[in-house]
């Protein structure tokens, strides 16, 4: 199985990088950052497209999903 991890900007204070797991495919990034816990100061600043590092990965059969 093959997923996605994000990182913003100074995402390390926030507890990223976190798995991308938005809650439909249209919904904006900054939606799914602030329910991510990344605040809403650091979106304004970086406006609503905010940039992420975006990052897949290959879960093995015997690794547990990183939620």
């Amino acid at each position: 199985m093959i997923y996605l991890t994000y990182d913003p900007p100074s995402g390390w204070k926030y507890g990223f990088p976190k798995r991308y797991n938005p809650q439909d495919p249209d919904e904006p990034i900054a939606d799914t950052l602030l329910r991510d816990g990344y605040p809403q100061e650091e979106i304004d600043r970086h406006g609503p497209d905010v940039p992420c590092w975006m990052t897949e990965h290959e879960l093995q059969e015997d690794q547990q999903s990183p939620d």
